[in-house]
């Protein structure tokens, strides 16, 4: 049963849009069923859309949130709709259609290449970070809102953070499954480890990078939290 659902999980998460040349990702699922998701998608004025989500718990019951939010996004994008539509949807969605309780951590937006401008609702994900080609990071999108699900309709802030660019850089975003890996003796990985590989690898080479130092540096007979992370490439 496990397995067909997983089946079931899979088709309904639109892999082959992460194929895009300027995205590299890595989802570690804690188990079978993984709390996480990632997901874009461009438009047809070749906006790309994403999302990084980060469900409580672990497991199956985790993942169930991760597909209402996944539909909300993959139906909202096909429309070309903005980011705080969008973050208003989801939230509203989990709200009635989860048990309560039953929140998600996430990262929405849209970049755009054409006008070199970022958008992006953040609602519980550690800080987005934007690192240029020098290594350096250049701007953050931290947390501003509460988690997707939390808030009643009326309560709920949509409002987006805007950033031009102004150099060729990358959008990373990843979950803190990622920072809470735990090693041997006990110790996580930490964000001085994530930064050190962020600001010390080649471009968009980091995704590859982080995955190979999380994976020697996890004790794998400890249970960890799902694992994620997003690099998107912006010209």
């Amino acid at each position: 049963e496990q397995v067909f659902a997983k089946d079931i999980f899979d088709n309904l998460i639109k892999r082959d849009a992460l194929k895009d040349e300027a995205v590299k990702y890595w989802v570690l699922p804690s188990k079978r069923f993984s709390g996480d998701l990632i997901a874009v998608k461009r438009n047809g004025k070749g906006c790309l859309y994403f999302i990084v989500a980060d469900s409580m718990g672990h497991g199956l019951a985790a993942s169930l949130p991760t597909i209402i939010v996944n539909q909300v996004f993959q139906s909202m994008t096909d429309k070309s709709l903005s980011v705080s539509s969008i973050a208003k949807e989801i939230n509203l969605k989990l709200r009635t259609d989860m048990p309560n309780g039953r929140f998600v951590a996430l990262a929405v937006g849209m970049l755009d290449d054409h006008a070199k401008t970022m958008h992006v609702w953040n609602g519980g994900l550690p800080e987005l970070m934007v690192v240029n080609d020098n290594k350096e990071i250049t701007h953050g999108f931290k947390s501003r809102h509460v988690f997707s699900g939390v808030l009643k309709d009326d309560d709920f802030d949509d409002s987006v953070e805007t950033w031009v660019w102004t150099e060729p850089c990358q959008l990373f975003s990843y979950t803190d499954g990622v920072t809470d890996v735990i090693g041997m003796d006990n110790e996580v990985f930490g964000e001085q480890r994530l930064l050190d590989v962020l600001l010390q690898g080649q471009v968009m080479e980091q995704v590859a990078i982080l995955k190979d130092n999380v994976m020697e540096f996890m004790d794998h007979n400890q249970e960890q939290d799902d694992v994620s992370c997003l690099s998107i490439r912006c010209s």
